[in-house]
């Protein structure tokens, strides 16, 4: 025998033997992929769902982070509006103390909103990576 023939009978007997596995332990052959990170395998291609999974959380996380904040923003100007009408209005040290607590608010949320375009850029970056991966995939 030659070793031409050696390696095409150790790759038959390979082919049936995951052939074999397949029929008999689908469970622990998926269990093996998911752990790989594949989710699906389509036509010969592999989709890292996992990767898009985690990129949609970072969205959604990013969006209520921001809908906090603009939330705590409108409550602010709220609370200006209700401050310039108040009766004490007149009084410069309340004004004083109630204008440092609004800027204090207007400041957290500055930074969460800072915070959360960092992270929005970031999975933006992530989606054109994912996309370019499947793109040279496809081609």
């Amino acid at each position: 025998m030659q070793i031409k023939d050696i390696i095409v009978t150790v790759r038959e007997a390979l082919i049936v033997l995951l052939f074999v596995l397949l029929l008999t332990t689908p469970s622990w052959i998926k269990n093996r992929l998911e752990t790989a990170g594949f989710q699906k395998i389509d036509m010969g291609f592999a989709e890292w769902e996992s990767r898009i999974e985690a990129s949609k959380k970072e969205v959604e996380d990013v969006k209520s982070t921001t809908e906090a904040a603009q939330l705590r923003l409108n409550q602010v100007a709220n609370r200006l509006e209700s401050l310039a009408t108040s009766p004490s209005y007149s009084n410069p040290a309340v004004i004083k103390r109630q204008v440092s607590e609004l800027k204090m608010e207007v400041d957290a949320s500055t930074i969460n909103l800072k915070r959360s375009n960092e992270e929005l850029e970031k999975s933006l970056e992530n989606h054109k990576i994912l996309l370019r991966e499947v793109q040279t995939r496809q081609h």
